[in-house]
């Protein structure tokens, strides 16, 4: 029987592998049989060993750094290892592992202490061995240094200014190795100096001074400063500084003016100047402006050089206007840049002021209380001057007036009237003076009229007895006296030797009447004669007049009348004559029942008693009508009678006839602006006069009017409408000028004038029109029609059409309102037509109104050329590390043909700029890769053009972006005053613009912005591209500092400090530089771009002579620059006559002579200062227009 025994068998342990076998024994037994058996097992040895090494740090910078190894050693074999050898050459490490099991690892640490040679060698490369037995391996790890070349450059001089040409410029040029490596072969430049020399060797941190010297010449001291940059540039790296020294400037100018003539006397004179400039200063001066307002003169210097002079010639005619002020004072001003000089030179004037005058009257005589005297005074300038304020008096009329003004040779006519009285007839003759005077002169005229004197006497007796009977009867009479002429009369002589009277009447006036009584006594002689007749006699001076008076003795019955009118004329309906009628008994009988018969004026009265030598005054009225005046006289009779005596007497007075007409004529609009509208003009004709007017003629041409009045009263009016059509002519003219008249046959005639002005337009349109919608092909015509229409209310002529594009040029001698005239034209493509993908057309159009005035047109057509629309959009691939190579990305991606993603077999493109990039693989479909570690960090913005592979001027630009990041940050600041031109005064702002350009972000980042002296902080403000960015601002003396805690990558901040101009004192230019820096806790790569410098200059206050109102933009309001360094300012601005034609408080810069013409104006400006204190400046503007 066969017992299958099993044995487990025992596991092997390290002891049994270390031997190299197993041996074992196996004992059987049953009952009291007993055997054994020993088998060996031979075991597989696999001895294995490995080393890794590995290094703390990264990188390495600086001499002294330590790098901190591990090196692994590890048993992976089978077998216990012993006594294993580890050696690291570069540490010093030579060292034993006594025992490594297998699966077991020990590490050992090592230091080494990198030196100058590793950093510049780039690396420190470290290999570790580990042996035992036939075993031996090694592992090495390589720390690439952190190599950070940067040198430095920084240049002085030791000269502060120069001021002659040969001056020396001595530089100081200190080259420094602010990196970690060794730099060999650096080369220093400075052209200016001429300096070109080599540094061979400059370790880290080590510097070296190198001189050189530069000699100023005049080019330098006229550019104002000598900027010297010196390079230093070592492999990639190119560093500079400038220094800049500036000039002692002293530009200087002089001018001097003189005139050849001593003297003017009369308008025309010409005054002959010599202005002679001369640079007084040590800088070449440019375009010297030299200006004359009294002469016109405006003219350049291009060039005057230190020393040197220039004469300028001018001349002046003067005119009345310089008579009368005495004299001529002429400036003329020399400026370039902030530099004005002038010179002034007077004139006098030979002044002969005179005077005349001369007086007329019209009447050459007068005889009635009431008559006027009409005087002309006619005063005359006889001199050469102007005079002004010239009193003229007449006092006899009252005249006192003034004569404003009275150039030389003028005259000028004054009508003064004067009603002479009783006392001038008396005096028989009216004599008077008229003075002109001005100033001290005074000069008279006088002009007598003669009285026409009718001195007249009557004298009428009367006797209070009719009869006589017996001697000694009384006869009693009554002598009546009258003044009948236009004298007053005195000591009137009245004799009667009848009766022996003779007395004298003292004073009679004209139309007075005195009685005079006396007696006498009959005798028988006088009865015997029948009669007693008596005589009494008045005379005076040459006139003696009588009147007798005889009573009968018998019954003699007689009758006498006699009739006396008050009034001398009458002139208007409804004046009233005053007749007085005398009816006398002249008989020596008693008359009863006496019919006295006044038809015209309707008196029909009786007297019934009338004794002898008795007399009745009868008064009576009548009233006159126009007849009466139309006929020019009133002549009444009257009559009395009784028993068979019948009497009469008749008396005329003639009519004052002023026969006059007016015409005034009105229009029912002020202006007309189109053919066909009509004007109605309104005539009104009266009789201004006092006689009826017959057969008055009104005419008026332009509408073709002519009536004629029948009959006009005085005072009455007729009135008449009539229109005119505008036609096209008048509307030309600019106006409608209209005349109508009225006259009789008696040659008097009026007229009045009444113009209708036109509203003028003169405008004109061009229309122009492609008939041809677009284009494709080299040759194709274009179409073009051209439509020219006057849209205007005037003839337009010269009518010049032009199409440079086509050729065309035609002319329409006139072109009438509303009329249009068509041209066509035709352009055939080009191929810059279809490269432009667009043609324009323009077409001009000019013409000339009737005022002379240029009108004018024009219009363009625009025509698309037909391609397939290409479109190149911008890509951005995204950030990568420096180290990073491969792919980027595909440009066509996005790109688009007709609307439709590109098929690059369709299309070419080509990088137009590719922004300095190294080691950019570009293949045809569009793809870009970049070779690692060649290209410094940044942001590469590169361009092509995708252009279609049928049509190659279908194109389109694109940018691709990406960017290239390392840990460092990069800052960069700019700072800039946008070059603005500053005055004293002026407030203005800095720009600072920080940005982080490195990729990484940046912590406490501080802005610090050192203002110049020459300025005052204000205010600030800042704008971030990050709305999270916290800034603080500190404002410490000069010094203005931001404080950022956290700047991201690729953020942007822009601050604005405004600040004012300070005031500088000085009449010239104050350069002002300021710098702003910028830093942050981290390392900067690039360090060249933390800093930046504004340089600007502080002009001194400064008033121009001369604006050019225009329109363009450029000098067209009198801007008194740095106005602003005044708290306060009032400025007048007037003419030469003293007439104000500006006043203005806070002046803002903004008067640009509208309104007025072109001239010299003079200007007194009051200002104050921030300090109180007042100012005040005179000077002219010269005022220049088109």
């Amino acid at each position: 029987m066969l017992h299958r025994i099993s044995i487990q068998a025992d596991s092997v342990d390290q002891e049994d592998k270390y031997a190299g076998s197993v041996s074992k024994t196996v004992n059987a037994s049953v009952k009291d049989i007993s055997v054994n058996e020993e088998v060996t097992v031979t075991a597989t040895q696999s001895p294995a060993l490995s080393i890794i090494k590995a290094v703390t740090e990264t990188t390495f910078a600086a001499p002294g750094d330590e790098l901190n190894y591990t090196i692994t050693v590890s048993n992976t074999g089978n077998t216990t290892l012993e006594n294993i050898s580890v050696v690291d050459p570069l540490t010093g490490l030579n060292t034993t592992i006594t025992v490594l099991a297998p699966g077991a690892s020990q590490d050992i640490n090592t230091t080494y202490a990198v030196d100058q040679d590793d950093i510049d060698a780039g690396s420190v490369s470290n290999t570790a061995t580990a042996s035992v037995n036939d075993i031996s391996v090694n592992d090495e790890v390589t720390v690439t240094a952190t190599q950070s070349p940067a040198l430095a450059i920084a240049k002085a001089v030791t000269e502060t200014t120069f001021a002659a040409p040969g001056d020396e410029l001595n530089y100081t040029i200190t080259v420094s190795n602010t990196g970690n490596t060794t730099l060999e072969n650096i080369s220093v430049a400075d052209p200016l100096t001429g300096l070109n020399t080599t540094i061979t060797v400059l370790a880290p941190g080590a510097s070296q001074d190198i001189n050189t010297t530069y000699a100023v010449d005049q080019d330098d001291i006229d550019a104002g400063s000598v900027s010297n940059t010196a390079t230093a540039s070592v492999n990639d790296i190119s560093v500079n500084d400038e220094v800049t020294v500036t000039a002692t400037q002293s530009p200087a100018l002089s001018i001097s003016k003189a005139v050849t003539e001593t003297t003017f006397a009369a308008p025309g004179d010409e005054l002959n100047y010599t202005i002679t400039v001369s640079n007084t200063g040590n800088t070449t001066l440019e375009n010297i402006s030299v200006v004359d307002p009294l002469t016109g003169l405006n003219t350049t210097i291009t060039v005057l050089a230190p020393g040197a002079s220039q004469d300028i010639n001018t001349a002046y005619a003067v005119d009345q206007d310089d008579i009368d002020a005495g004299s001529v004072s002429n400036m003329a001003t020399a400026s370039v840049k902030d530099i004005s000089v002038n010179d002034e030179v007077t004139v006098n004037a030979t002044q002969s002021p005179a005077l005349s005058i001369s007086k007329a009257v019209t009447e050459s005589t007068f005889a009635a209380p009431g008559d006027e005297l009409n005087y002309t005074i006619t005063v005359s300038n006889t001199g050469n001057t102007t005079l002004e304020n010239i009193s003229v008096v007449d006092p006899l009329t009252g005249l006192n007036t003034t004569i404003s003004v009275l150039a030389p040779g003028a005259s000028q006519d004054i009508n003064t009237t004067y009603t002479v009285d009783q006392d001038d007839i008396d005096a028989g003759s009216v004599s008077n003076t008229a003075t002109a005077s001005v100033n001290d002169i005074s000069v008279s005229d006088e002009v007598t009229v003669t009285a026409t004197q009718s001195p007249a006497l009557s004298i009428s007796k009367a006797v209070t007895e009719t009869t006589f009977a017996a001697p000694g009867d009384e006869l009693n009479y009554t002598i009546t006296v009258s003044n009948t002429g236009n004298t007053t009369l005195e000591n009137i002589s009245v004799v009667d030797p009848l009766t022996g009277l003779n007395t004298t009447i003292t004073v009679l006036a004209p139309g007075a009447s005195q009685d005079i009584n006396t007696t006498y006594t009959v005798d028988q002689d006088d009865i015997d004669a029948g009669s007693v007749s008596n005589t009494a006699t008045a005379s005076v001076n040459d006139i003696s007049v009588n009147d007798e008076v005889t009573v009968n003795a018998t019954q003699s019955p007689a009758l006498a009348i006699s009739k006396a009118v008050t009034e001398t004329t009458f002139a208007a309906p409804g004046d009233e004559l005053n007749y007085t009628i005398t009816v006398s008994n002249t008989g020596n009988t008693t008359l009863e029942n006496i019919s006295v018969v006044d038809p015209l004026t309707g008196l029909n009265t009786t007297i019934t008693v009338l004794a002898p030598g008795a007399s009745q005054d009868i008064n009576t009225t009548y009233t006159v009508d126009q007849d009466d005046i139309d006929a020019g006289s009133v002549s009444n009779t009257a009559t009395a009678s009784v028993n068979d005596i019948s009497v009469n007497d008749e008396v005329t007075v003639t009519a004052t006839q002023s026969p006059a007409l007016a015409i005034s004529k009105t229009a029912n609009r002020s202006t007309v602006n189109a053919v066909g509208d009509e004007i109605i003009y309104t005539l009104i004709v009266q009789n201004t006069g006092n006689t009826n007017l017959i057969g008055v003629v009104v005419t008026d041409p332009l509408t073709g009017l002519t009536e004629t009045i029948e009959n006009l009263a005085p005072n009455e009016t007729w009135t008449v409408n009539t229109t005119h059509t505008v036609t096209q002519a008048d509307l030309d003219r600019g106006s409608v000028r209209n005349v109508a008249s009225a006259q009789t046959g008696d040659d008097l005639e009026t007229e009045d004038e009444i113009s209708v002005e036109v509203e003028k337009s003169s405008q004109i349109a061009v229309s122009k029109t492609a008939l041809t919608e677009t284009y494709s092909v080299i040759g194709q015509e274009i179409i073009y029609s051209i439509s020219v229409t006057n849209t205007g209310n005037v003839t337009l002529s010269n009518v010049q059409v032009s199409d440079p594009l086509t050729g065309l040029a035609e002319s329409i001698p006139t072109l009438a309102p509303g009329q249009s005239v068509t041209f066509e034209t035709t352009y055939a493509i080009q191929l810059k037509d279809l490269e432009s993908g667009t043609l324009e057309n323009r077409v001009n159009v000019t013409s000339t109104d009737p005022d002379g005035n240029e009108v004018n047109g024009t219009d363009t057509a625009t025509v698309n050329g037909s391609a397939n629309k290409i479109i190149a959009n911008d890509d951005d691939l995204g950030d990568y590390v420096v180290t990073y190579g491969g792919v980027l990305g595909n440009i066509l991606d996005n790109d688009l043909l007709n609307g439709n993603p590109v098929n690059f077999e369709e299309v070419n493109f080509e990088f137009t700029d590719l922004a300095g990039i190294i080691g950019l693989l570009i293949n045809e479909n569009g793809e870009l890769s970049l070779i690692p570690g060649l290209n410094p960090p940044g942001e590469y913005v590169l361009t092509y053009e995708l252009r279609e592979a049928a049509n190659p001027t279908n194109t389109d630009l694109a940018t691709v972006t990406f960017r290239l990041l390392v840990n460092d940050v990069d800052l960069s600041i700019t700072k800039t005053s946008n070059s603005m031109e500053v005055f004293e005064g002026d407030e203005f702002e800095y720009e600072i613009m920080v940005s982080n350009i490195g990729g990484t972000d940046a912590s406490n980042v501080v802005i610090v912005d050192d203002l110049p002296n020459a300025v005052s902080y204000l205010s600030s403000t800042f704008e971030s591209s990050d709305p999270q960015m916290e800034v603080d601002i500190r404002v410490s003396g000069v010094a203005v500092t931001f404080t950022v805690p956290f700047f991201p990558a690729d953020a942007t901040l822009m601050i604005k400090i405004k600040v004012r101009a300070n005031e500088i004192n000085s009449e010239r230019v104050v350069q002002v530089t300021n710098i702003a820096r910028v830093s942050s806790d981290e390392n900067d790569t690039n360090m060249t771009d933390n800093q930046a410098t504004d340089t600007n200059q502080i002009h001194p206050f400064f008033i121009p002579n001369v604006i050019t109102p225009d329109g363009d933009g450029l000098n067209d309001t009198f801007e008194i620059k740095g106005l602003d360094k005044f708290v306060e300012n009032e400025i007048v601005i007037f003419n030469r006559n003293g007439d104000h034609v500006l006043e203005r408080k806070n002046y803002q810069n903004e008067w640009s002579a509208e309104g007025l013409v072109s001239g010299t104006y003079f200007f007194v400006l009051k200002t104050v200062d921030r300090n109180g204190k007042d100012h005040e400046f005179k000077g002219w503007i010269q005022v220049i227009k088109k």
